[in-house]
């Protein structure tokens, strides 16, 4: 009977014959498939995706639904992605939104780029106070957020101060 160690003796002995020899465990450096690296141009990747599945068009959505993620409106002004000021920029019509909005079956709209300040109030008057329920937006942070009298005004009322107990039943 043959213990552990005679055993990864005897595996030990056939690694190290077969790396001088040259076999497939440790390629010979004479080997100029193995040696021999070309390289590859970003603009000649061409990946195939391992994922296959079969892609369908939803025309309208059978149940009404909300769509959460919008940008309907952008800053007027902004460098690199940070907005420099809080003017928005409107990315269509009121009547081209709710065309799509009826076509596709969609209850209501959510903007994550709501603006702040007097592009908020604006985004506001035009989308949310028309439609009530159709249109909700997710204002931005300005630059100097922590001075706005706004947000001031919001950290003084006493509502929003934690009191240290549960509220409810």
């Amino acid at each position: 009977m043959i213990n552990r160690r005679q055993w990864l003796y005897g595996v030990g002995i056939m690694a190290g014959t077969a790396a001088q020899s040259g076999s497939v465990l440790a390629p010979s450096a004479g080997d100029p498939q193995k040696t021999q690296h070309r390289t590859l141009d970003v603009s000649e990747f061409v990946p195939t995706s391992m994922l296959q599945v079969h892609e369908s068009h939803v025309e309208r959505a059978r149940f009404p639904v909300i769509d959460f993620h919008t940008h309907i409106t952008t800053s007027a002004s902004s460098e690199s992605g940070v907005a420099l000021a809080s003017d928005r920029q409107f990315l269509g019509t009121m009547e081209e939104l709710l065309a799509v909005m009826d076509r596709k079956h969609i209850r209501a709209m959510v903007n994550l780029t709501g603006g702040y300040e007097k592009g908020l109030d604006e985004a506001i008057a035009r989308y949310d106070r028309p439609f009530p329920g159709a249109f909700t937006r997710l204002p931005n942070l300005a630059p100097n957020a922590g001075r706005s009298p706004t947000i001031l005004r919001f950290r003084r009322r006493p509502s929003n101060r934690p009191t240290g107990r549960a509220r409810g039943a």
